[in-house]
């Protein structure tokens, strides 16, 4: 409708891809004939200096790496079908963003509406021999940000400066002047994040109030802290702390692709462990009890959960039951 509207609104749009499993409609395949296609871009032996192994992090990506390579014959040709797979759902859901902006102009409401793009993760394509999220590296942790705001964004302009999805919400709350405490009594916790109005207002020179890095969490267990692996990106550097100590930092003026973890280099000590503090003071202090530990936790067993009579075969018409039976709980 095109009727000017006085009462405040809010639409969350979500879109599934890309994300596993990598299917798209034929047409967006297409448009990435396999010829055509180049893998990311990645170094062979890139994985050995890492300590994703010595950590047990998620080991779903490499597994995916090492199946790619035994199904296609190569990691190249594997790796290049499943590129497409991914550019083909980029595609797709760029469309489905295109077709929500399309909605917000024909409403009439297109001056006076804010607008965020973004996604929950990024996506390893064969760097460091692994094919998943859940990394720390560069890939699986960067997300797209764009953010439009009517007479105060400049259309094109870029901020370098890390930030976290946590912010996201103290920004609405300050462009659309919110008021009221989000707390429910005096047992909460004060609002997290910062406003990014600065970065909106000005991008190259706003003044930050928040932290001077952007912190990742890749879960590893059911305690707050000693048990998870974090990750760190400031402007310049990437540092990287698993549960068992190990370290990982990459220089990004020098090497975007992060191929040389400079964390055991005598010469780069100081900064590790600048770096290591300031993840530290980031990070904060585990509640104690804030979740509990389970003595056991059950292993999920997709197939038996998708095989509902049982029959040791799970159909196409099961798995859409069980998918369809599942985004119903989920709402």
């Amino acid at each position: 409708t095109q009727r000017k509207k006085r009462k405040p609104f809010f639409l969350s749009v979500g879109f599934i891809r890309p994300h596993t499993p990598m299917v798209a409609p034929q047409r967006f395949f297409d448009m990435f004939p396999l010829e055509t296609v180049k893998p990311a871009r990645f170094m062979l032996g890139d994985a050995k200096d890492t300590g994703f192994a010595s950590a047990k992090a998620s080991n779903r990506g490499n597994r995916a790496y090492r199946l790619l390579q035994e199904s296609y014959g190569s990691a190249e040709v594997g790796l290049g079908a499943y590129t497409q797979a991914y550019l083909a759902c980029v595609a797709a859901v760029d469309e489905c963003v295109g077709q929500v902006l399309s909605a917000v102009d024909e409403s009439g409401q297109a001056d006076n509406t804010i607008v965020i793009v973004t996604s929950d993760h990024g996506f390893n394509l064969g760097e460091k021999e692994y094919v998943f999220k859940n990394s720390l590296w560069e890939e699986s942790v960067r997300v797209p940000l764009i953010i439009r705001v009517p007479r105060l964004s400049k259309a094109g302009s870029d901020a370098t400066q890390p930030v976290s999805l946590i912010d996201l919400f103290p920004t609405l709350v300050d462009l659309c002047d919110l008021e009221g405490d989000t707390r429910k009594n005096n047992n909460g916790r004060s609002l997290d994040g910062h406003s990014l109005r600065p970065f909106i207002t000005d991008p190259k020179r706003g003044k930050w109030d928040g932290p001077a890095g952007a912190l990742t969490v890749v879960a590893g267990g059911r305690n707050p802290h000693d048990t998870h692996h974090f990750s760190l990106r400031t402007r310049r550097w990437r540092y990287i702390r698993y549960n068992n100590g190990a370290q990982e930092l990459y220089d990004h003026d020098n090497d975007p692709f992060e191929w040389t973890n400079l964390a055991t280099s005598p010469k780069h000590a100081a900064i590790t462990k600048a770096l290591y503090r300031q993840l530290v003071d980031v990070r904060g202090t585990a509640v104690p009890a804030a979740v509990p530990v389970s003595a056991v936790r059950q292993k999920w067993d997709w197939f038996r959960a998708v095989d509902k009579n049982k029959d040791g075969t799970a159909t196409e018409a099961e798995w859409l039951a069980w998918s369809r039976a599942a985004d119903k709980r989920n709402g």
